[in-house]
Order: structure tokens, then sequence, then C-alpha cells
């Protein structure tokens, strides 16, 4: 592992466990096995640290998302399904992230206010994943209602997972959060006729 990816992986416990305000680059040098010289080396300050973790978390975010995807299509899952394979792998990566943090709202304030261009790139690009998931499954002849654009139903499905990052369960929320997605999908999508 190379040191700026270890001074990444030690940011992120450091950030989990004293929150934004109380970290320090000399923490996550000692939690990362080197000095506070090395991890300024690598980032200017606590800020472009906090965006790298950010950008990290968001990456993998997606990475874990898509896998999901394609995993449930692999093993003939509806799109209902595949979808929330989809979303529930990406909110488990975050919350895995997160859980059992008491920081975790202050770290989500940060994140709006320091990273809300990453914020918005990450949201586009994972519409683009959901909207590329559902093309798929338009090959194959699953069809949303005609009221329903692709790109708003990504959209929609994003909102929710906003509010389930928000709930103070954490992990716990999974279960009612692929509910819901489940729910949202099924709701959007033409059952299929006779025949089909």
């Amino acid at each position: 592992m190379s040191p700026r990816e270890r001074i990444l992986e030690a940011a992120m416990t450091v950030f989990v466990r004293y929150g934004f305000r109380l970290t320090s680059m000399e923490r996550v040098g000692k939690e990362a096995g080197l000095s506070r010289q090395a991890v300024y080396n690598h980032f200017e300050t606590k800020e472009a640290l906090f965006r790298a973790v950010v950008e990290l978390i968001s990456v993998g975010s997606r990475d874990a998302a898509e896998a999901a995807a394609r995993e449930a299509e692999a093993e003939g899952a509806s799109l209902s399904q595949a979808l929330t394979a989809q979303l529930v792998a990406r909110l488990r990566f975050f919350t895995g992230h997160m859980d059992g943090s008491p920081h975790a709202e202050e770290l989500l304030a940060e994140h709006s206010r320091q990273t809300q261009d990453l914020k918005e790139a990450d949201t586009a690009a994972f519409v683009g994943q959901l909207v590329a998931t559902m093309a798929r499954y338009a090959e194959r002849g699953t069809r949303l209602r005609p009221d329903t654009a692709p790109a708003d139903l990504a959209r929609l499905l994003i909102l929710a997972e906003y509010g389930a990052k928000n709930d103070p369960r954490g992990a716990a929320a999974l279960p009612d959060f692929a509910t819901l997605v489940d729910l949202i999908v099924r709701g959007a999508t033409v059952p299929p006729g006779p025949g089909t």
C-alpha cells in the first residue's frame, strides 16, 4: 500500500472516530504510521484530505453498487430486485464507513458544506449507473410507465437514499430502505402482460 493510500485509509478511521473538527493531520499521520509532515506532503490541508476521503468513498460506493446490480442481473433478478441490490450495496458501503460514529451528523454536514461539487458529480454519475441498469432491462422487455423517465426514477431513488443516509439507525435501516426501493421501482414499472 502506498503512503497516500495509507493516509487515506487512516483518515477515514480518524474522521469517523473524532469528527471533522477534532481530526488533525498529526492524528492521521499517527494512525497511518507516518509523520505529520508526510501527511502534508500528500495533502496541503485537512480540507483537501477530507475531499479525497469523500471522493474515495463515493467511488467505492458506486463500484459496490455496480457489482451488486451486475450480480443480480446474472442471477436473473427482476429490475426491481437489481435496482434494490444496487442501491442497498451503495448505502451499505457508505454505512460501513460511518456506522457507530458519534460524529456522523457532523461529517455529513461537512460533506455538504465543503464538497458540494463532489456530491453533485457523484449523484450525476450514480444517476447514469441506475439509468444504464434500467436500459439493460429495457432491452429485455422491462418497461417503465409512460410517465416515468429513467433519469427521473433514478433521481427519486437517490432522494430515498439521501433520507436513508440520514437515518440515525445506520445499517439497521437497510431492510426498510430495500423495501422502499422495491416499492418505488415496482410502482414505476409496467406489469408484464399475458404471454410476456
